[in-house]
């Protein structure tokens, strides 16, 4: 239960401080305010004709990029002090410095592999139902893209896709909310939190992709350490950084090829390592730990957890549905 208040805190806080920008950042831009004094002084007709012809969400998106970004890095921030409500100081210190067992290039390589590959399996599977979400002028990815695109304008969106956002994540899922649930349960608390983090991104596609991310990095969490899976979690969005860059560089259609051989390679190569592997992957073995009865049915009844599901989905419905009314 506390767990799923401090998320819906942390969700609270985002909204209001974005809502506070784009209100206070659009409202007071040179381009809206000329915008307006230019319907001002119209006739009736003209001012329709201005504002049919202005595309006041763009213009928003266009002004508010640098400052949204400003607006969500400071919420971010703002959650670390809530993460003391689940662990105290250990949020900060024990979460942070555990070390279980050594980590190993070629594990933490295989690991990226693997990573890489569910995100490359997820964009295939986009690529295949686009055809048919077309018909219904509907896209899994669109909304996504547009708001990376977006938060790459600015150097603060930047440096919090790359490497901000990564590292408060982990500090809030594979510190903080992980290790507050693995006392019900050390693989309980890796898909629990895999689920919240994976609803947290707010984006059907996003999400789907990240619980799986979410499971693989609980896992490292646990196995290694929550560096490891800092590390990793920058490493998976510093790539898409990458490729998201190139794109909008304009270079024509090989970054197209580009990235369609990396989705290939990438997906195979996890394949073929879950395949050659697969005896090796097994859950966490926690000894000398109570775990709680029956932890998924008690926590999925949990009224906090419910209406936080019901939020979170709710949101990655209106994102899928959004381009339908606009």
């Amino acid at each position: 239960m506390v767990v799923v208040v401090v998320l819906l805190g942390i969700f609270a806080i985002q909204i209001v401080l974005v809502a506070t920008a784009t209100v206070g950042v659009v409202f007071t831009s040179p381009e809206f305010i000329g915008t307006m004094q230019e319907v001002a002084n119209s006739s009736v007709y003209d001012q329709q004709e201005i504002i049919d012809n202005t595309d006041f969400e763009q213009m928003a998106a266009n002004i508010n990029y640098d400052f949204l970004m400003v607006a969500m890095l400071i919420a971010a921030l703002l959650t670390l002090p809530m993460l003391m409500i689940i662990r105290g100081k250990r949020a900060l210190t024990t979460d942070l410095v555990a070390v279980n067992q050594k980590a190993r290039p070629l594990s933490i390589f295989k690991t990226l592999l693997l990573m890489l590959g569910i995100g490359a399996a997820a964009n295939l599977l986009a690529m295949a139902v686009a055809p048919l979400l077309d018909l219904a002028d509907l896209s899994l990815t669109d909304y996504m893209e547009d708001s990376i695109s977006g938060m790459l304008t600015s150097p603060v969106g930047l440096l919090y896709v790359a490497l901000l956002g990564p590292i408060i994540e982990e500090i809030i899922f594979r510190g903080a909310i992980l290790n507050r649930l693995s006392r019900h349960g050390i693989n309980f608390a890796i898909v629990t939190q895999a689920l919240m983090f994976g609803l947290f991104h707010g984006i059907l596609f996003q999400s789907f992709y990240a619980f799986f991310m979410g499971l693989i990095l609980g896992y490292v969490a646990v196995r290694y350490s929550l560096k490891w899976a800092m590390v990793l979690h920058i490493a998976n969005n510093s790539i898409s950084v990458g490729f998201s860059l190139l794109d909008q560089a304009g270079i024509g259609p090989v970054v197209d090829y580009l990235m369609i051989a990396y989705l290939i390679v990438f997906f195979v190569g996890a394949v073929v390592l879950l395949i050659v592997k697969r005896k090796q992957f097994s859950v966490i073995r926690q000894h000398g730990l109570p775990v709680t009865p029956e932890p998924y049915r008690i926590a999925f009844s949990s009224p906090f957890l419910i209406i936080f599901i019901a939020i979170y989905l709710g949101m990655g419905v209106y994102t899928l549905f959004l381009p339908l009314f606009l």
